[in-house]
């Protein structure tokens, strides 16, 4: 399980580490973008529907959990391009679009459009962006500075939660969007250390698989985006989970083939300050189990002020430590060929 030693020669033809160290300056920038741009009226929305896919799909659901502690009326957040039967002309639909997956968008906005939604977009320019303006719907134009969709974090999370915050709907979320922001400068600025939680955490998981667990809301949604950013970028299997739930089902799988398991799992605990009494207390019963049945445990804890900003925390702690992972085996995380299979 032990990668290859240092000097690590880092690969990177899309540039994806630089990336990483601009998310902090381009989520000011698309929150910016969105704070001078017009909007349409919708104070007579009495539901709201935030459309993602791909690396915008987490985008989604962030926003829908941080809209769903405040908002005065129901926030859903759609990744399958499935608009829910009761979206009609009191709806808000919010799409979030990196160009990624248009096809599905564009459908489900003809739908909307049909059923007199109103449609606001923060998209790069592209045929979602287009298609929003062609249905009478607003547009507001990020920039395409990522290279590719899974490298706009921030600005994917933060330019929709402006869009609800100056349509009435979010009053007063502008600290904890700050929150967010000063804590990827400070996550970003710890990036290097030899010794920093990315460096060490990725040594550790090594050749290893990650199952990578969180807790509620905010544990769930990191643990997806951890796991699609090892499949992505270090181009390995990598699963993840969520409790409360695990301790309804996956923990009796842990019962049987221990000789395997303890082989090639490890597993990745996510911590944040607002997990609920039930799941820190599954958490401490959880890890023992684990202990016995998988190579190793790590648990990583996220910071800063707001679940908006551990949420981020920990999503750009996985972008990291997946990027490190590809770095150890010498291997260029930006191409993804196996997405053409399907």
């Amino acid at each position: 399980m032990t990668p290859r030693s240092d000097p690590i020669a880092r690969p990177d033809s899309l540039g994806l580490g630089d990336a990483l160290r601009l998310v902090p300056e381009r989520t000011e920038l698309a929150m910016l973008v969105v704070q001078d741009a017009a909007l349409p009226r919708a104070e007579d929305a009495t539901a709201i529907v935030i459309v993602g896919n791909g690396a915008a799909g987490f985008a989604a659901g962030a926003v829908a959990m941080v809209a769903s502690t405040t908002c005065v009326v129901p926030v859903i957040s759609i990744t399958d391009g499935e608009l829910p039967a009761w979206v009609g002309s009191r709806s808000l639909v919010v799409v979030i679009d990196h160009d990624e997956m248009p096809e599905r968008t564009c459908r489900l906005l003809a739908e909307a459009a049909a059923l007199g939604a109103t449609i606001v977009a923060t998209a790069v320019p592209g045929s979602v962006f287009d298609r929003v303006v062609a249905l009478g719907g607003t547009s507001i134009a990020l920039a395409p500075s990522a290279p590719v969709p899974r490298a706009a974090l921030g600005a994917l999370c933060a330019a929709p939660l402006v869009v609800l915050d100056r349509l009435g709907f979010l009053p007063g979320l502008e600290p904890a969007l700050d929150h967010a922001v000063r804590q990827l400068h400070r996550r970003r600025d710890e990036l290097d250390a030899p010794k920093g939680v990315v460096r060490v955490l990725a040594r550790r998981i090594g050749r290893s698989i990650p199952l990578v667990t969180g807790g509620g809301p905010p544990g769930r949604l990191a643990a997806a985006r951890w796991k699609a950013q090892c499949n992505l970028n270090a181009k390995i299997p990598a699963f993840a989970s969520a409790l409360p739930e695990l301790g309804a089902d996956e923990i009796s799988g842990w019962g049987q083939h221990g000789d395997v398991t303890r082989q090639v799992l490890t597993s990745v605990l996510l911590r944040h300050a607002y997990e609920r009494p039930d799941v820190r207390l599954a958490f401490e019963r959880l890890v023992p189990v684990l202990e016995e049945s998988l190579l190793a445990v790590h648990q990583v804890e996220a910071a800063g002020d707001g679940p908006l900003a551990q949420l981020l925390d920990l999503a750009y702690l996985g972008d990291a430590v997946s990027l490190e992972l590809a770095a150890q085996e010498r291997l260029d995380p930006g191409p993804t060929p196996g997405l053409a299979m399907l």
